[in-house]
């Protein structure tokens, strides 16, 4: 299977040693994903309340090396 989508995905894949891993891996980049989603909806809320706007916050913020955007 593998083969199949390293033949279509250009940014390349990882073949992890089992099944339990992929899975597990899986639910770490989920959680992470909707955590920060949520994180940043919730500070939207807080700097709409103090009239900042939160699209230029992520856009400064997103001058860091290391800022992740969702």
């Amino acid at each position: 299977m593998n083969d199949l989508y390293k033949s279509v995905i250009t940014a390349g894949t990882h073949l992890a040693p089992t099944i339990k891993v992929a899975e597990a891996s899986k639910v770490i980049e989920n959680s992470q994903r909707d955590i920060n989603i949520a994180f940043v909806n919730e500070l939207a809320k807080i700097f709409n309340l103090m009239d900042i706007n939160t699209h230029d916050v992520l856009e400064a913020a997103g001058t860091k090396w290391n800022f992740l955007t969702f």
